[in-house]
C-alpha cells in the first residue's frame, strides 16, 4: 500500500496545503507589490474555484478509494510535468514579472531582516524613498512650463501628487535630474485634490501607504519634494495635530513645505508614506499640511491600476478623458468657468466613448449661461467676458447636446436636456421631438413626460399635452403627482373642459389643499368670474 493509503488523514490535509501553497506563490508572483493580506486572500480564493475544486475532489476520491487507479510514482511524475507546464506557460505569459522575480526575492527577504516597526535613521529613510520622490512638470499647449510640483509613486506605473499642480496644464512631464518622462493624467479626484499620473518608459520603485488612523500627534515625519525645483529636498519634523476630515485625518506637520512641495510624500519612521504634501499657511510658523493616506489608497483603487497589474482594463486616454471631466466638474462647483471648459473640451479632443460627458457639462453651462436655471453672477460675468448672447449661448447649448447625443444616442438624459433647450427657445416642434425621444428611451421617467406635456402645452396642442400628462402621472412618485395634476389643469383650462378643471381641484383639495388653493386661483376663479353676468341697476 503506497504513503498516501496508508496515510490518508495526513495526505488529504497535505493535498490541500501543497495546493495552497502553490497558489500562494503564483499570486505572490503576480501581486507581488500587493499586501501579504491581499496575497494570502487571494491564493484561498483560488482553493474555490472550479478547476481547483474538480481537482481535489479527484485527488481525495484516489487517497479514499481502496484501489490504486495510479501509480505514486507515476502521480508524482504527472505533478511534476504539470508543475513545470505551468511554470512555462506563467514566464511565456508574464515575462516581466520574471525577469523582476530576483530583485522581488531579494527585496522581500531584506525586507524580513528588519522588523517593520523597527525606525529607519533618516539618511537611511532618504536613501530607501529618494527613488519613488519626482519632480511634475505641468506644461502649456506651446510646451512652457506652468508648475511644478512633486509626486510620489505608489505603484509600478502609477505617481500621486496634488490636482492643484496639473489641472491647468495640457502636457506632463516627470523629471529626475537630468532625465525627463513624458506623463498621462489617468486618475483625478479632484475634491481630495489628489491625481494620478502615469509616466511613459518608467518602472517606478513604490512606497507603502499606511492610514492616518495608524499615526500619533508628536510623531516623527518626514518630508520628501521638490520646493521652488529643488528636487528630493528632504526635511523632518513631527506630526503637530490630526485634524478630522470625512471620517480621516489631514495631518498638520511641522515638517518644512513650500510652494513646489505641493505632491511630495509624508513618511513615517519606518519609511510609510502617511500623506501628500499639499499646503501650507504663510501667516503661520511651521503649519503644513498632507492629505492622509485613506485618500491615496482611495484613488489608486479608482484608477484600476493596482500596484499589482500592469494592465488596466480601461486605456490610459479613456482614463484621461475620465480624469478631465472630474476636474471640469469641480472647477464648475468652484465657478472657476474658464478652467471647466477647458477641461471638458480636453475630455472631448481625446474622442473616448465618455466625451459624451463633457459635451453635456458643455451644454449645461451653456444654457445656464443663456439664462436657463438660474445662473450664479459668476457664470453671467464669464459670459459676458466672452461678449455670449443669450440666444448664442443656448444655441451653443442646442449644438453640444446634439454632440452628445451622436456619442450616446441612447441618453434618455440628453434627449430630455435637448427638448428643455428646444423648449425654452420656442422651438416647440423639435422640442417636441426629443421630449418624445426621451420617454421612447425612458416610459418609467416621469421627467420625460412632464417635458412632453409641457412643450405641448405650450404648442398649443392640448389633447396631447393631457395624454402625455397622464402618462406622466401614472409613473411619477406620490410627492410629483400633485404637479402633473396642475399641468393637466391648465390644460383642461385652456381647451374650455371646466368639469374637468373642476375635478382636478377637488383631488387637489385632498391631496394637497395648499396647491389647491393657489389652483383655484388661478384656474377656477377666473373661469367663474367670466361666466358671471354683469349687474344691472
Amino acid at each position: 500500500m503506497s504513503f498516501f493509503k496508508k496515510y490518508r488523514a495526513l495526505s488529504i490535509v497535505g493535498w490541500f496545503l501543497a495546493l495552497f501553497a502553490f497558489n500562494l506563490a503564483w499570486t505572490w508572483l503576480q501581486n507581488a507589490d500587493r499586501t501579504s493580506l491581499y496575497i494570502t486572500l487571494t491564493a484561498i480564493g483560488r482553493l474555490t474555484t472550479l478547476p481547483e475544486l474538480a481537482l481535489s475532489a479527484a485527488a481525495v476520491y484516489w487517497i479514499l478509494s481502496e484501489r490504486s487507479p495510479i501509480s505514486t510514482t507515476r502521480l508524482l511524475a504527472y505533478i511534476v510535468v504539470g508543475l513545470a507546464a505551468a511554470v512555462v506557460t506563467f514566464a511565456l505569459s508574464y515575462p516581466e514579472q520574471v525577469r523582476s522575480a530576483p530583485a522581488k526575492i531579494l527585496r522581500s527577504l531584506s525586507g524580513m531582516a528588519i522588523a517593520k516597526h523597527q525606525p529607519l535613521s533618516p539618511v537611511e529613510l532618504f536613501q530607501k524613498l529618494s527613488p519613488s520622490v519626482y519632480v511634475v512638470e505641468s506644461l502649456g499647449q506651446n510646451g512652457d512650463t506652468l508648475t511644478l510640483g512633486s509626486a510620489v509613486a505608489v505603484s509600478r506605473s502609477f505617481l500621486i501628487t496634488n490636482c492643484h499642480v496639473v489641472r491647468g496644464g495640457s502636457f506632463f512631464r516627470i523629471k529626475r535630474g537630468t532625465e525627463k518622462w513624458s506623463a498621462t493624467l489617468v486618475q483625478a479626484v479632484p475634491e481630495h485634490d489628489l491625481c494620478g499620473l502615469k509616466p511613459s518608459g518608467l518602472n517606478l520603485s513604490l512606497v507603502d501607504v499606511v492610514p492616518s488612523s495608524k499615526l500619533a500627534t508628536g510623531e516623527p515625519v518626514y518630508a520628501i519634494g521638490a520646493p521652488e525645483g529643488l528636487e528630493l529636498t528632504f526635511s523632518e519634523g513631527v506630526i503637530s495635530a490630526l485634524r478630522e476630515t470625512d471620517g480621516v485625518h489631514v495631518i498638520q506637520t511641522s515638517a518644512a513645505i513650500s510652494p513646489g512641495s505641493s505632491g511630495g510624500g509624508l513618511f513615517d519612521a519606518q519609511g510609510n508614506l502617511v500623506g501628500i504634501t499639499t499646503f501650507y499657511l504663510k501667516e503661520g510658523q511651521s503649519l503644513n499640511f498632507a492629505l492622509p493616506g485613506e485618500w491615496v489608497a482611495d484613488i489608486l483603487g479608482r484608477s484600476n491600476i493596482s500596484a499589482g497589474a500592469d494592465q488596466p482594463t480601461l486605456s490610459d486616454a479613456a482614463l484621461e478623458s475620465s480624469a478631465w471631466i472630474e476636474i471640469g466638474a469641480d472647477a464648475a462647483k468652484r465657478e472657476d468657468y474658464q478652467l471647466a471648459v477647458d477641461s471638458y473640451h480636453k475630455s472631448v479632443d481625446l474622442k473616448q466613448p465618455d466625451a459624451y460627458r463633457a459635451w453635456f457639462k458643455l451644454a449645461q453651462l451653456a444654457e445656464m449661461s443663456a439664462g436657463m436655471n438660474s445662473p450664479s453672477d459668476a457664470l453671467k460675468s464669464w459670459s459676458q467676458q466672452f461678449r455670449l448672447s443669450p440666444e448664442e449661448a443656448l444655441s451653443s447649448a442646442i449644438a453640444d447636446y446634439e454632440k452628445a447625443i451622436e456619442l450616446k444616442p441612447d441618453s434618455a438624459e440628453a434627449w430630455l436636456a435637448l427638448a428643455n433647450a428646444h423648449s425654452w427657445g420656442k422651438e416647440y416642434v423639435q422640442a417636441i421631438s426629443a421630449a418624445m425621444e426621451a420617454t421612447r428611451l425612458a416610459p418609467g421617467d416621469w421627467k420625460g413626460w412632464e417635458a412632453l406635456g409641457v412643450c405641448y402645452l405650450r404648442a398649443e396642442s392640448y389633447a396631447d399635452a393631457i395624454n402625455a400628462l397622464q402618462q406622466g402621472e401614472r409613473v411619477a412618485p406620490d410627492d410629483k403627482k400633485s404637479e402633473m395634476l396642475i399641468l393637466m389643469g391648465m390644460a383642461y383650462a385652456k381647451r374650455g373642459d371646466r368639469e374637468r378643471v373642476m375635478h382636478i381641484y377637488q383631488e387637489l383639495r385632498t391631496d394637497d389643499p395648499k396647491l389647491a388653493e393657489s389652483f383655484f386661483q388661478d384656474y377656477v376663479l377666473p373661469e367663474e368670474s367670466a361666466n358671471q353676468k354683469p349687474r344691472t341697476r
